[in-house]
């Protein structure tokens, strides 16, 4: 598997955060018009429609309200809403330092063979 590095000069954290944010409300637009697809071509039905987008619009909505919502812009977040400690470096920096990143889930160390 390749691993791809994203770097985006002259980009601070708020431009990072702000392309995430911007991703994130694209996924879920998406499912939104493949679920509105899928009642035009009728695999599904009206209710299930309107269940399915009621739970996709509560899903932008807390996007809205997340840390990087205009509101919480500028304010002190210690956590996520999982419970995950913030990365103050993440934010301030634009990069989890090597400390911080051993705290979050899934992290795992591999070694690499070189020839």
């Amino acid at each position: 598997m390749k691993r791809y590095d994203l770097i985006v000069v002259g980009a601070g954290p708020s431009v990072l955060s702000a392309a995430i944010e911007a991703a994130s409300y694209a996924m879920i637009e998406g499912r939104m018009a493949g679920i509105a697809a899928a009642e035009y071509l009728g695999y599904i039905d009206k209710d299930e429609l309107d269940s399915e987008l009621k739970e996709l619009d509560s899903a932008l909505d807390g996007l809205r309200q997340g840390m990087f919502a205009p509101k919480n812009r500028g304010k002190s977040i210690e956590q996520t809403e999982e419970g995950i400690a913030i990365s103050e470096n993440l934010l301030k920096k634009g990069y989890v330092s090597d400390d911080e990143i051993e705290r979050f889930p899934g992290v795992t160390h591999r070694v690499a063979f070189i020839r």
